[in-house]
């Protein structure tokens, strides 16, 4: 007679994520610490609670998140909050003694339509709150146009779509996203053409990636574009360069209200020698990045675009454990940027560990 016997093992909901990479704002310090701490089942309802801080010489940055089923249906309730504190921390600039306070407040309804092995899609109402205050030498201090003594805030309803597909091959994810700034809850307001909580916004993200049936070959493409109706305060422009933007620049060294950019990169990847009982791998190849940005005010600032290549190379040396090298050549050079920083060679780097169990 024969016996079946079944051990069910209940996956810890516990993630723990610790980085460290050069993708700050060099301006604030460019090496940057992150910890994020999250729980995908928090009180057993299918409910999440994640933590992020992120620190830097010059930067303090702390989000949370929660959400939290509502109906039969699956319509769920997001609460976001997020507080950074940042300095300028680089040399000469530093002098000035540069500060800023950011705040973040936001819920949004989300409800998925659909649910489905190879695709999935879900609608979202987005209701945010952000309040920026910007310091010279301890006193409140303007440094663009549309902050009211270095104070500016935005009230903004964000509505849109997050669709994902894949396949055994291929995989793609995209969001479209609008939103409109309202004119309540002490919002900056100024009227004509100065920069204030009163616009309209478009947003498309794209992301898509492949790889070869029998080859240890894959490419990733990665698309943004925003356009909006009016001069943008800057919490809300949009920004251009860096690590996960276009290499070989600083990151966010352009900044327009209107912008476009997009990358791509294909790998090969090699197994190397096993270690114990893990093996680990590595992948490199070509990177390309173009980026470009605007602002429709004749006397804004001019419009600029960023090219670059280089390569990439991802390292798996422990089962948690991830090393990511960037290096890519600008194309088009950008000036009037402060002061020295590795990200102005061209290179970039990340590791990463994630404790899953």
């Amino acid at each position: 007679m024969s016996r079946l016997v079944v051990r069910i093992v209940e996956v810890n909901p516990w993630r723990v994520l610790v980085q460290g990479a050069n993708d700050g704002e060099p301006s604030l310090g460019e090496w940057v610490g992150t910890a994020v701490v999250s729980n995908g089942n928090l009180l057993g309802v299918g409910d999440f609670l994640g933590v992020q801080y992120r620190i830097a010489e010059g930067l303090h940055d702390v989000q949370g998140r929660y959400r939290i089923p509502i109906t039969r249906y699956e319509s769920q309730v997001e609460i976001v909050a997020r507080s950074t504190w940042s300095m300028v921390v680089l040399s000469p600039v530093d002098e000035l003694d540069i500060s800023n306070r950011t705040s973040t407040y936001g819920v949004a309804l989300v409800q998925p339509i659909i649910d489905r092995t190879r695709v999935s899609a879900e609608l979202f109402v987005r209701g945010e709150w952000r309040r920026s205050q910007s310091y010279l030498d301890g006193e409140r201090e303007s440094f663009d146009l549309g902050p009211e003594q270095g104070k500016s805030t935005v009230v903004v309803i964000r509505t849109g779509l997050d669709l994902i597909a894949r396949s055994r091959y291929m995989a793609g994810a995209i969001r479209l996203q609008l939103s409109e700034g309202l004119d309540v809850l002490g919002a900056t307001s100024h009227g004509g053409t100065t920069p204030d909580s009163q616009y309209h916004a478009g947003l498309i993200q794209l992301d898509i990636g492949a790889r070869h049936p029998s080859l240890p070959v894959r490419a990733q493409i990665r698309s943004a574009i925003q356009i909006a109706s009016d001069r943008l305060l800057g919490l809300e422009q949009f920004g251009i360069g860096g690590m996960d933007s276009v290499r070989g620049y600083r990151q966010n060294q352009l900044v327009r209200d209107n912008g476009a950019m997009t990358t791509a990169e294909v790998y090969v990847g090699t197994r190397l020698p096993r270690l114990g009982d893990f093996r680990p791998s590595l992948e490199i190849g070509p990177n390309f990045g173009f980026g470009y940005g605007w602002d429709d005010a004749h006397d804004a600032r001019p419009a600029a675009h960023v090219l670059s290549t280089g390569v990439s190379a991802l390292l798996s040396v422990l089962p948690n454990a991830a090393l990511e090298i960037y290096w890519a050549y600008p194309l088009d050079r950008l000036g009037g940027s402060p002061g020295r920083a590795v990200q102005d060679d061209g290179l970039q780097l990340r590791v990463t560990w994630t404790y899953l169990n």
